[in-house]
């Protein structure tokens, strides 16, 4: 069953379902990184904290923010090109870019 999704700045929204676990904070980490985003533009972007942001990546596994913090926060990040990857059998759980043609926005590295 689908819940309502918080609204982000400048963003999109995510289906959040029953099984969202919320990205890991090494996601949080590498997604900012790869679009050349600080924490304190992330906190603006998600309307989340800077100091949960900061806890939130140093945490291993899935961060311990509440699921509407990890909605917001990963509804900024996918708003701005990045695609969080599931773990599986044949590995953890990751992020990428999208295709450059689909209309994205990245900041200069």
């Amino acid at each position: 069953m689908a819940s309502k999704v918080p609204s982000v700045k400048g963003g999109t929204k995510v289906a959040q379902t029953e099984d969202f676990v919320g990205p890991t904070g090494s996601q949080i980490r590498a997604a900012r990184a790869l679009i050349g985003m600080s924490a304190e533009e992330l906190a603006e972007a998600s309307g989340v904290g800077l100091r949960t942001i900061r806890r939130a990546e140093q945490e291993e596994g899935i961060s311990s923010v509440t699921r509407p913090n990890a909605v917001a926060l990963q509804t900024a990040l996918e708003s701005r090109g990045v695609v969080f990857i599931p773990g599986d059998k044949t590995g953890g759980p990751g992020v990428r870019l999208k295709k450059k043609n689909e209309n994205l926005t990245v900041n200069a590295l």
